[in-house]
């Protein structure tokens, strides 16, 4: 996955979800483990290209709380956030990182952005497109969104969507759900040791 690839699918979902549930505000997890050299993630992002989701969010020009995440690769996450702050600030930051004890975990390069790897991107367009409309047909069966809670009273009080004591689930679930520990219950084999 390239950032071309990524931010098709990114900002058509975005706009989707934007026009279902219209939302007063966005949480936004910017895990870098997309990005190109993850350890984990097999994804092969820029630091630039999954900064320009966050612009995408950001000039949607509602509050926005960004949160971090995931990232295994200690030179990723850094350089990621990094640009992210800021953008969410609205300031742009240089690619030269300062010199500091921390320099060396960004050799060879000493910037903020990296180039990505040579991993070729094996998504189809009919592939993506494909999971863009799975995304959409999913979206199109949700019956809730933000302006219909409000219509009916209900955007200001969630708890007015269920018709429950909720001091009476809650304890009902406790009743059914004692605190038992398992540890009490299980005694040690003698042979617990014994490999054969």
């Amino acid at each position: 996955m390239d950032d071309l690839s990524y931010e098709y699918i990114f900002k058509r979902t975005i706009d989707n979800i934007n026009d279902k549930f219209r939302p007063e505000a966005i949480v936004l997890q910017c895990g870098s483990d997309s990005l190109s050299g993850d350890r984990l993630g097999s994804f092969n992002l820029s630091v630039r290209g999954h900064g320009n989701c966050v612009k995408y969010i950001r000039n949607l020009n509602l509050p926005l709380l960004l949160l971090g995440g995931g990232g295994y690769t200690l030179r990723n996450v850094p350089r990621c956030w990094t640009y992210e702050t800021g953008i969410a600030i609205g300031q742009e930051i240089d690619d030269n990182l300062p010199k500091t004890e921390y320099s060396e975990y960004f050799y060879p390069e000493y910037k903020l952005h990296m180039p990505v790897s040579n991993m070729e991107n094996a998504n189809t367009s009919e592939y993506l497109n494909g999971v863009l409309e799975s995304i959409e047909n999913n979206l199109k069966q949700l019956n809730i969104g933000s302006t219909s809670l409000e219509i009916n009273g209900v955007g200001k009080n969630p708890s007015l969507l269920y018709d429950v004591d909720m001091n009476e689930m809650i304890q009902d679930y406790e009743d059914k759900n004692k605190d038992i520990r398992v540890s009490d219950d299980i005694k040690p084999s003698k042979n617990y040791m014994d490999i054969n």
